[in-house]
C-alpha cells in the first residue's frame, strides 16, 4: 500500500473516523483517502457528465434535479460537502438543486439495483 498500512487498517480508519470536512492535521492514511475521495467524486462527476454528452435524446429539464448520494462510500463524514465542492467546480450540463444523503445509504442502493433488476426484467 502507499501509506504502508494493511488495508484492513486502511479500511477500518475509513469506517470508523474519517472525515472528509478537515483539510488539515490530517494523517498519512486520512490524507491518503482524501485524495482517492477527491478522484473518486471527479470520475464519477465526470462519467455522468460523459453520459448526458452521449445521450441522443434528452428530456427537456425545466426545473433543478436532486442528487442523492447512498452505498457505503458515501458514509464518511464531510462526504456531501466535499461532492458539493467538487461538483460546483466541475459542473453538470443540468441544473442541480439538492444534493444530499439517502435516508438509509445502504439500503438504498440496495432498493435502486432491485428497481433496475425489476426494470429489465419488464423489458424481457
Amino acid at each position: 500500500m502507499a501509506v504502508n498500512e494493511t488495508a484492513a487498517r486502511v479500511s477500518a480508519i475509513k469506517e470508523s473516523s474519517l472525515d472528509l470536512s478537515r483539510e488539515e492535521s490530517l494523517n498519512k492514511i486520512e490524507s491518503a483517502l482524501s485524495i482517492y475521495y477527491n478522484h473518486l467524486i471527479e470520475y464519477v462527476i465526470e462519467n455522468i457528465k460523459e453520459e448526458f454528452a452521449k445521450a441522443r435524446r434528452l428530456p427537456r429539464i425545466t426545473k433543478p434535479i436532486s442528487i442523492i448520494l447512498s452505498g457505503g462510500t458515501s458514509l464518511p463524514k464531510g462526504f456531501s460537502g466535499r461532492f458539493k465542492q467538487i461538483l460546483d467546480r466541475l459542473k453538470l450540463p443540468v441544473s442541480v438543486g439538492s444534493v444530499r444523503m439517502a435516508s438509509q445509504p445502504l439500503r438504498s442502493v440496495a432498493k435502486g439495483a432491485l428497481v433496475a433488476a425489476s426494470a429489465d426484467e419488464g423489458k424481457k
